[in-house]
């Protein structure tokens, strides 16, 4: 079992770039003001689509794709921050190397408290 860490809004399915389905929204470029990556192309890689999700193995890794702002962005537009356990993954190949699961490899998810992630109001 590992533990990820997954930036995502808990009806939608909406994460940083992509929805659910795999269609391309540029959440984090049309949504947050300023946000860390807005600028990172994340282009359409079809060996994800189909299921697979993004995640960072840590919050520490987490902090490298979201600022403490994006962070509180995300909060204010309903997204939240999952502790994922998985049976299993893999990692995205290409530029921006990270872990990737199935929907269905997952065992448990549980909301990260904010605090956790530096916002405490």
């Amino acid at each position: 079992m590992s533990t990820l860490f997954r930036v995502e809004h808990p009806t939608s399915g909406i994460g940083l770039w992509y929805r659910e389905d795999g269609v391309k929204v540029d959440f984090i470029r049309h949504e947050l003001v300023d946000a860390l990556n807005r600028d990172l192309p994340m282009d359409h890689d079809p060996d994800l689509v189909g299921g697979w999700f993004s995640a960072a193995e840590s919050l520490e890794q987490l902090a490298q794709w979201v600022s403490a702002s994006d962070v509180v962005q995300l909060r204010d537009r309903g997204h939240v921050v999952y502790a994922v356990e998985v049976a299993s993954y893999r990692q995205a190949a290409g530029p921006y190397d990270h872990p990737v699961f199935r929907r269905e490899l997952v065992v448990a998810r549980r909301q990260v408290p904010w605090e956790l992630l530096g916002v405490t109001s």
